[in-house]
């Protein structure tokens, strides 16, 4: 995904400056890249506060980056949030800008203002705004420090332009309506700590739902690390401890088989983070493995037309892993230190595929391509 440039406007956030990115191992994508523009202008926090993502264990900061990625849209170059009640000394209500009608901003204005995450406490719930949305992100982490976190790191990286999307916390049992289940072309489900083993209700619910997506034909759904364990043994597979026997942290080759990169339009390898415990050890008959490693058989696979998932992590930039996610998983215990100068060295020199992956997985949520 290339998002260059992303021109802040001076109506609709309240400052004026050009946002010159893309994403790519040097950051993490538009929503965050837009939190830290917006927190330094009205702050005044240091640039290095900003940019090495120190602000995201501080709660306010979090509901900033949840707003920005639940209301943030895009036209043309110009990406709006709006922010009502926030910064009400620099906030104009006027239209913004001439590439936006008034009815588009006051409907997206409205919709803010009645959702106002920065004023919301920071608890795990999800956004229910659209009856009819056009996207289903689903989140699996419901424990700090990811609320507000992982709605930028999933938004940033999936939404485009005026797209409608609904997030619901899978794993406090939040379901979409079958109203906006039926209404929705694409789901996106991120992973967490838990064990596609574990008999939860949202467990099963998943289970059913893809196994009804797989049926029906219609939607298309991504999925990542626990979403994939998830789908592994929805068809059929079998979900175990990492075949070497411990937790795997590292940036990891990833190859494809069957000539599916000449397929699909993709390199032959790919490096990509890797954060997981568990892995889909016996491969459903239906999937159909698109990379595999040394460390896991299926590290994308294919189950049908619709269902693509992933156990690595594309989301996980070098940046990110560097500047946030290393010490969240590492930075804990004295025993792990070790562990944390490896996993940071190699984000430090590894660039990762972070974009390809990211290029290929928009693009089949979107029908751009076809995996059979």
């Amino acid at each position: 995904m290339e998002v260059v440039p992303y021109l802040f406007s001076q109506r609709a956030m309240g400052i004026g400056k050009n946002l010159i990115m893309q994403i790519s191992d040097s950051t993490v994508n538009w929503a965050f890249a837009a939190g830290a523009c917006l927190w330094q202008e009205f702050y005044g926090a240091s640039e290095d506060d900003v940019d090495k993502l120190k602000l995201c264990y501080t709660p306010e900061y979090c509901k900033l980056l949840r707003h920005i990625a639940i209301h943030g849209f895009t036209i043309e170059n110009t990406l709006f949030i709006p922010i009502p009640s926030f910064f009400p000394d620099k906030f104009s209500h006027q239209l913004p800008s001439p590439t936006i009608s008034q009815d588009l901003f006051q409907s997206r204005f409205s919709l803010a203002e009645e959702h106002n995450y920065i004023q919301k406490p920071l608890d795990s719930s999800g956004f229910l705004g659209f009856e009819e949305p056009e996207f289903l992100l689903f989140l699996l982490e419901d424990y700090n420090p990811w609320p507000g976190n992982e709605e930028a790191l999933y938004g940033g990286f999936f939404k485009q332009g005026l797209e409608k999307w609904n997030i619901y916390y899978l794993s406090r049992d939040e379901y979409p309506t079958e109203k906006a289940l039926q209404s929705a072309k694409a789901i996106v489900s991120n992973g967490a700590k838990y064990s596609a083993n574990d008999d939860f209700p949202w467990i099963n619910y998943f289970n059913n739902l893809l196994q009804k997506i797989d049926l029906e034909n219609r939607q298309r759904i991504v999925g990542i690390c626990l979403a994939h364990q998830i789908a592994g043994k929805a068809f059929g597979g079998t979900v175990t401890q990492n075949p070497c026997g411990r937790f795997l942290y590292h940036i990891e080759t990833i190859r494809a088989l069957n000539n599916w990169n000449n397929k699909l339009g993709l390199p032959e390898t790919l490096k990509i983070h890797e954060c997981h415990r568990d892995c889909v050890n016996l491969i459903p008959e239906k999937a159909q493995i698109i990379y595999g490693s040394d460390t896991c058989k299926a590290e994308i696979m294919a189950i049908g037309q619709n269902i693509l998932m992933s156990q690595c992590h594309p989301e996980f930039t070098s940046y990110f892993v560097r500047h946030f996610h290393a010490d969240y998983v590492f930075g804990g215990e004295d025993e792990d230190r070790e562990k944390l100068e490896i996993a940071l060295k190699d984000a430090e020199n590894i660039r990762t595929d972070s974009d390809v992956v990211m290029n290929f997985f928009n693009d089949f949520l979107r029908k751009k391509i076809n995996l059979l």
